[in-house]
């Protein structure tokens, strides 16, 4: 017992190293994320048509998987190498119903992407729409890269993508 306490101690503080660096944005809330996601802070790049305008991912992990702690760091690489914005967030943060109109509709788009069913898990958010399934369990950043930028960049995959994707709605959508 005394190991794993030990051992979470020490992730926590190897996140909060990362977090102090900027090298993620740890949001804690699906409230953060949607500010965060409506203020578009970085646009697709590497080749990436500008029409989709703003990506994102988000990034699910849990503490009582060890391997999803480890893939922050990964996935946080892959986001880099893709130009992307990357939100982190914990699991129980989708796990629980919201009264914002708007996060609960992202928090749905996620559960309906199969976003809860394993951590780690990751979710392209392009425009205010989770796109496709969640890439599920840990990887390594090139395989991430891999995985997530045919969704981003390939032209074959849009109309799939299109039809794939999980509508989120924004605060001003939800509010007309």
């Amino acid at each position: 017992m005394r190991t794993d306490s030990f051992g979470h101690g020490l992730v926590g503080l190897l996140l909060l190293g990362l977090l102090i660096n900027g090298c993620f944005e740890a949001d804690a809330s699906l409230d953060r994320v949607l500010e965060n996601l409506e203020a578009c802070p970085q646009k697709v790049t590497g080749g990436a048509p500008k029409s989709r305008g703003c990506a994102a991912l988000v990034y699910l992990w849990s503490p009582s998987m060890p391997l999803s702690e480890k893939g922050i760091a990964e996935v946080r690489l892959a986001a880099e190498e893709l130009g992307v914005a990357l939100h982190v967030l914990p699991a129980a943060a989708v796990l629980e119903p919201s009264s914002n109109l708007a996060a609960e509709g992202l928090r749905t788009a996620l559960i309906g992407a199969g976003s809860v069913l394993h951590y780690p898990s990751v979710a392209v958010v392009v425009d205010g729409q989770v796109w496709g399934n969640a890439v599920l369990g840990y990887k390594v950043a090139q395989a991430y890269v891999h995985i997530l930028r045919e969704r981003l960049d390939s032209e074959a995959n849009i109309g799939t993508l299109s039809r794939a994707r999980h509508d989120v709605g924004t605060t001003s959508e939800l509010s007309e």
